[in-house]
């Protein structure tokens, strides 16, 4: 049996990684798109810590912060406009699963003529801007892959475009920007990744290093539990 793992995105982890890295930042471009909703990564203190270091780098930024839970095509569409009229050169997602893969369509869209019959058909050119992702809940696992979930009003369900393209450059986590996540949330989106790393070793393309890492994850976030229960979480 051949079997293939293939996952490009290089991660930092740790407590205040996105200071602590300001020259990745500096290599992805001159002038930033920041994808994000619109209050979490003010209040967790996300979006501060990358304003401070791209102002740091000389490196300028605009702020798309419109995007809805469970982002439309109309909301990427938006977004793509506003980069394109803004002239970025690269992107970098904050929040959870929506800003992260409204983020990925918007970069697709602002970059290639794609319609809206065409969106979904995965066959896309190789033109894409860098981009860093700063996930700020624990369930999407979307900063390491190549697909963005879109809500698609014409079919009245929910779509995935992917494509390699659509890989992150690079992947910041850091813990301190859920401590103040409301409990609810916290069990929903560790439910979320429990359900995502379970997945992953039952689905049909599941191989020994996604086996580890899903085993792991399993072990990890099982051991939260107790502290989710009490709601007595640390880092």
């Amino acid at each position: 049996m051949r079997q293939q793992y293939f996952m490009p995105t290089r991660v930092i982890m740790g407590e205040d990684c996105v200071k602590s890295n300001p020259e990745i930042f500096r290599e992805i471009g001159n002038k930033v798109l920041i994808v994000t909703g619109a209050s979490s990564a003010k209040k967790n203190g996300s979006l501060d810590d990358v304003l401070n270091v791209l102002s740091s780098n000389g490196q300028t930024w605009t702020i798309f912060d419109r995007v809805t839970p469970n982002p439309s095509i109309a909301c990427v569409r938006e977004g793509a406009e506003f980069a394109k009229k803004e002239g970025v050169d690269s992107v970098i997602a904050i929040g959870g699963g929506s800003p992260m893969d409204a983020a990925k369509a918007i970069n697709l869209l602002a970059c290639q003529d794609i319609s809206d019959d065409n969106l979904f058909s995965g066959q896309y050119g190789p033109e894409i801007m860098p981009m860093i992702f700063i996930p700020t809940t624990a369930g999407t696992g979307s900063e390491v892959t190549p697909y963005s979930i879109l809500t698609n009003d014409r079919a009245r369900t929910k779509t995935s475009l992917g494509s390699p393209i659509l890989f992150p450059k690079y992947a910041f986590l850091d813990a301190r920007y859920m401590l103040d996540m409301p409990m609810n949330i916290t069990i929903n989106t560790a439910i979320d990744a429990l359900s995502h790393s379970i997945e992953g070793m039952i689905t049909r393309r599941a191989n020994p290093v996604t086996n580890s890492i899903a085993a792991e994850s399993i072990r990890k976030i099982s051991s939260c539990f107790d502290a989710m229960k009490s709601g007595k979480l640390s880092l």
